[in-house]
Parts: C-alpha cells; structure tokens; sequence
C-alpha cells in the first residue's frame, strides 16, 4: 500500500522520484519472472536514466515501461534488443490530461 501512495502522490504532484518509488514491486513480480519471459529481459531497464518503473501489467504477458521525460529515444534501442527474438511488439502511448494516444499505431484510448 506504501508503493501506491508513492505512485499516487507522484503522478499528482508531477515527481519522478517519487513515481519510481511508486513503481517498485517486490512482492509479486519475483514469482511472477517465472512464468512472463519478458519481465526478466526488461526489469534491467528500471535502473536506467529515464526510465520511472518497469512493471507487469496487470496478470501479464505485457509489461509496462514507464518512461520519464525525453527517456523514449535513449531507451527505444535497449528496448527492442531486450525482446528480440521473442513475439512482443513495442507500443508506445503518451499519456496527457485526456488520457492515453499510440502514436505507432493511430489508436487513441480515453
């Protein structure tokens, strides 16, 4: 309950730190490694300049990797050399006051 409360107040209050405390899940996401191929390739990336949390989302298969500001460019490469050689595709949103847009695919979600 610590980790939401980091998470909540950081996203309100516009805090890197404290929605990278936030994103921190030692409770699940050890056992959870076991079964979602792409947790242990990406999790590295959670210590890496620009990069807020990597989590699973929801029950999985896909993971969630939170980037802070100008992080997508620096990142982009690690990510696609992470899951090579596996079926994942990246799918980059950018979240705004209205919600959620993909800019790969055209697809807004609100």
């Amino acid at each position: 309950l610590q980790c939401v409360g980091l998470l909540t107040a950081g996203f309100a209050q516009a805090n890197e730190a404290l929605v990278r405390a936030g994103m921190r899940d030692w409770l699940h996401q050890p056992y959870r490694a076991r079964v979602c191929e792409l947790l242990p390739r990406l999790l590295p990336l959670a210590e890496e300049t620009g990069v807020l949390g990597v989590v699973l989302s929801g029950a999985g298969p896909s993971v969630l990797v939170l980037l802070g500001g100008g992080g997508d460019a620096a990142i982009e490469p690690q990510l696609r050399r992470r899951i090579e050689g596996t079926v994942a595709e990246i799918l980059p949103l950018r979240a705004n006051a209205s919600g959620l847009e993909a800019w790969s695919g055209g697809i807004q979600l609100w």
